[in-house]
C-alpha cells in the first residue's frame, strides 16, 4: 500500500538483480492500493512493473493505481500477468514518459485509463501482443494531451468494449495494426484527435467515428464487417 509517497526509479528488474531472481521467473506482487504517489525517473525508469504476477488484497478493487504522477522515464508493465482483476490507472499524469504493455495478460475484468493526462512533447503508449481478455471494458475516455501515439499491435481484444470517447488529444495518433477487433463497438464519439489509423485490421463491430475533430482517418488493407459512422454536428 503506497499512498502519497515519492519513489525514485521503482524497478522490478533491479529487484531481480539484487535478489538473484531469474528474468524468466515472474515476481508475485500484491497490491492493496497505490494512489496519489509520485514515481520519478532514475536511469531512464520511472516505474518498472515488468514480468510480475499481480495479486490484489481486495478482489473487488483489483489493481488500483489511480491519481499517480509518473515523471521522466519508462513506465513498463510488459510480460506481466494481471488476470481476472480490474486494472485502473484512472486520473494518472505522465510527464516525459513512455508506457509499455508488451505481452501483458489481462483477464475478464475492466481496464481503466480514463481521465489520464500527458504532459510532454512526445509520448508513446504501446500495447504489443497484449491479451486484453474476453469480457469487460477498456476505457480511455476523457484522456487529455497526448502528443504522440497510442498503438495496438497484434493485440487480442476478445469481446471487450473499447471506449475512446470525449478525449482531448488533438495531437494524438491512435493506431490499430494487425488486430481482430471485437464485435462490440469501438467508440470515438466527440473526441479530438490528430489521426486514427487502422492497418491490416479485421473489423468485426461498429466503428463509431463521430468525432469532434481529426486531421486524418485512415483505414488501409482492412476488412470491415459492420458499419463506420463518420460525421458529427460541427465535424
Amino acid at each position: 500500500a503506497l499512498d502519497g509517497v515519492c519513489a525514485e526509479g521503482f524497478s522490478m528488474k533491479e529487484y531481480r538483480k539484487k535478489y538473484g531472481v531469474s528474468e524468466d521467473d515472474k515476481v508475485e506482487i500484491k497490491i492493496d492500493f497505490i494512489t496519489n504517489s509520485i514515481f520519478c525517473g532514475k536511469d531512464g525508469i520511472a516505474a518498472d512493473f515488468s514480468n510480475c504476477q499481480f495479486a490484489a488484497v481486495d478482489m473487488e478493487s483489483g489493481i488500483m493505481l489511480d491519481d499517480n504522477i509518473f515523471y521522466y522515464g519508462r513506465v513498463d508493465f510488459s510480460y506481466s500477468f494481471i488476470g481476472d482483476l480490474d486494472f485502473s490507472m484512472k486520473g494518472c499524469r505522465f510527464i516525459d514518459c513512455n508506457v509499455y504493455f508488451a505481452y501483458t495478460v489481462f483477464g475478464n475484468k475492466d481496464i481503466y485509463f480514463n481521465e489520464t493526462v500527458f504532459d510532454d512533447e512526445k509520448c508513446e503508449v504501446v500495447f504489443s501482443g497484449t491479451d486484453f481478455g474476453e469480457e469487460g471494458e477498456v476505457s480511455f475516455d476523457y484522456m487529455q494531451g497526448i502528443n504522440g501515439s497510442i498503438e495496438f499491435y497484434k493485440c487480442s481484444f476478445g469481446q471487450k468494449t473499447l471506449n475512446f470517447a470525449y478525449m482531448r488529444c488533438p495531437k494524438g495518433q491512435f493506431s490499430f495494426w494487425e488486430v481482430e477487433t471485437p464485435s462490440t463497438p469501438i467508440d470515438f464519439v466527440d473526441s479530438f484527435v490528430r489521426m486514427i489509423l487502422m492497418y491490416k485490421a479485421n473489423v468485426n463491430g461498429l466503428l463509431d467515428f463521430r468525432i469532434s475533430e481529426a486531421e486524418h482517418i485512415v483505414i488501409q488493407e482492412s476488412v470491415i464487417r459492420d458499419c463506420v459512422l463518420l460525421g458529427n454536428q460541427g465535424y
